[in-house]
């Protein structure tokens, strides 16, 4: 098995997307949680390989969900009650406390992958 240090199995640092780009956090998904685990109040994550662009994407299209619906009630219903409904929709995703954790986890995960990358 390659070790870390080996320049034919591993990338160089300059090489690697800077951390908060990283969508899937590499290594065997053991390793991941116990550093999780070890960072976070997260404890042990659900999908530990999912790095934070993953994590922020998701929100991002959940945003973007809320958009489309308040679009589509906009044109069918009336356009205020549409830009009522996303005024009040992205507030509510805004400042969701599953989605304020979410942004923290992916702070965390993006802290895991800096220190998978300089030991």
């Amino acid at each position: 098995m390659p070790t870390p240090e080996d320049p034919s199995s591993a990338q160089r640092a300059s090489d690697l997307p800077p951390a908060d780009q990283v969508s899937v956090i590499p290594g065997s998904e053991r390793s991941i949680s116990q550093d999780i685990k070890d960072l976070s109040p997260e404890k042990m994550p659900a999908d530990a390989k999912s790095g934070p662009k993953a994590l922020r994407r998701a929100m991002l299209y959940l945003g973007l969900a809320v958009l489309l619906v308040a679009v589509v009630v906009g044109f069918l219903v009336s356009w205020p009650l549409g830009l009522m409904m996303a005024v009040v929709g992205l507030l509510g995703v805004r400042f969701d406390p599953v989605m304020l954790a979410t942004f923290e986890r992916s702070k965390d995960r993006e802290q895991v992958v800096q220190q998978r990358r300089d030991p």
